[in-house]
């Protein structure tokens, strides 16, 4: 699993698996995300007040799971999301006996049915010889061939999806819950976010070509990334004897790093606690002062692969919510605020969608 990997086998992975998230490659996927936010957040006008992080979970892993594995059938993709949320949800269970006893065990099973549903994937592939045709994971993984001539057998396929699975939706629907609770308690912020939708996009469907122009959204993204990394800690070896800030560090211990904390130091960034996506625009630019200082989806050989199609899918998401709503959020920042464990307080986020009327705010 290029996950974790290291070295010159992480160093190979990752050159087999990079053309899956180039920039080409990822924007075979647009119609396809688009496609799915606009059936799943449709009804949210009518849910009344929700839980954020239960929806954009629910959102996020449809994504995952219509583009990785290519299904498209509704019963099928909630079957499988059920399946890997029992996974998930045993990642905190105390006791690794495989037993349906446990929470262990159930995540376990969960995580058998996801690796068949996948095989019978590969195999229906197999028999079709269909792979030219594949625009999703599943696909070009079969497809990969690496300098020797070999290809990644069937549970290499299968743990590279799963992998790829809980990296696309967990990382997205933390960001994005509260990146939306963070717009919730600013309309003057939603509100620069319509205008340059209208800008941009006008009266036409939104494409490709408009999220590069999204430059304000661009830096919404950034700050939400700064102020609520997806990647709470970032655990590297140490190679070779060092030095910082006055600490001998030996070859062979481990650094931990928590971008949630190096995000909000005031000798990096100016007023650390304040959701101020400005921040990121000329001339200011603070996060070009220090090398490494937006980390929240990792940095160096070990950055996320998926950083691209993440924020083609948030752009996606948040350029549809802001011109099909309007919503409030609780509870207030005041509440909250500092947050310094974004992954348990998102639990707290609640919102309220309201629709708005087609000639209002971008159509």
């Amino acid at each position: 699993l290029v996950l974790l990997q290291d070295g010159a086998e992480h160093r190979a992975s990752r050159k087999l698996i990079l053309p899956l998230f180039h920039h080409q490659a990822i924007a075979a996927y647009f119609d396809t995300i688009q496609e799915v936010v606009t059936e799943t957040v449709a009804n949210w006008g009518d849910l009344g007040t929700i839980s954020l992080q239960t929806e954009m979970r629910k959102l996020t892993l449809a994504i995952a799971v219509r583009t990785f594995l290519g299904s498209k059938k509704t019963e099928e993709i909630d079957r499988v999301s059920q399946w890997y949320v029992t996974l998930v949800d045993s990642l905190n269970g105390m006791v690794k006996w495989d037993s349906p006893l446990t929470f262990y065990g159930r995540g376990q099973a969960a995580r058998r049915k996801i690796a068949d549903y996948i095989r019978q994937i590969i195999q229906d592939r197999i028999e079709l010889d269909d792979l030219e045709k594949s625009k999703d994971v599943i696909g070009f993984l079969m497809s990969i061939v690496d300098e020797d001539g070999h290809k990644f057998t069937e549970t290499q396929i299968i743990n590279q999806a799963i992998g790829f699975l809980f990296a696309a939706h967990e990382t997205t629907s933390s960001l994005m819950s509260w990146l939306m609770f963070e717009l919730g308690n600013r309309p003057e912020w939603r509100q620069k976010l319509r205008a340059e939708l209208q800008q941009v996009v006008g009266n036409e469907p939104l494409k490709l070509q408009h999220l590069r122009q999204l430059s304000q959204m661009s830096n919404v993204l950034k700050e939400g990334e700064r102020l609520y990394p997806p990647a709470h800690a970032l655990s590297r070896a140490v190679i070779e004897d060092i030095e910082y800030a006055g600490y001998n560090i030996p070859a062979g211990w481990y650094i931990v790093i928590f971008p949630s904390m190096t995000h909000r130091m005031p000798e990096i960034y100016r007023d650390p606690e304040s959701f101020d996506p400005d921040r990121f625009a000329p001339p200011r630019e603070e996060d070009k002062k220090y090398p490494y200082s937006l980390i929240g989806f990792g940095g160096g050989a070990h950055s996320c692969i998926g950083m691209e199609f993440a924020n083609m899918e948030m752009k996606i998401m948040l350029s549809t919510l802001l011109q099909k709503y309007d919503w409030t959020v609780t509870p207030t920042l005041t509440e909250i605020a500092p947050v310094r464990k974004p992954f348990s307080t998102q639990k707290k986020l609640k919102a309220t969608f309201i629709k708005i009327p087609s000639t209002e705010g971008c159509p």
